[in-house]
């Protein structure tokens, strides 16, 4: 299984982008989510699971091991795209 964990170290919410989905989930501040996929790597060698990037609307964690990413709270507990997306979200 491959696994990326993100931190919200912020005093603000923190937009989690799953890509290539364009998946939204929003942690409050100090919350912590996991972004897995049990897809393996064709190469692992050469290729990372996972690229990520930081941006003004967030972090962006990009798949790289297919479309199937799931993302978890610190509990194990799933959670789906919009998880706490706020009502004034863009």
């Amino acid at each position: 299984m491959q696994k990326i964990t993100v931190n919200n170290d912020t005093g603000a919410p923190l937009t989690l982008w799953v890509e290539p989905l364009g998946e939204d989930y929003w942690l409050n501040p100090g919350e912590r989510f996991t972004v897995s996929s049990d897809t393996e790597l064709a190469d692992p060698a050469t290729v990372a699971p996972f690229e990520v990037t930081v941006h003004a609307q967030g972090v962006s964690v990009f798949s790289n091991v297919g479309h199937l990413a799931g993302v978890h709270d610190a509990s194990g507990t799933e959670v789906h795209c919009g998880h706490q997306r706020p009502t004034e979200a863009p």
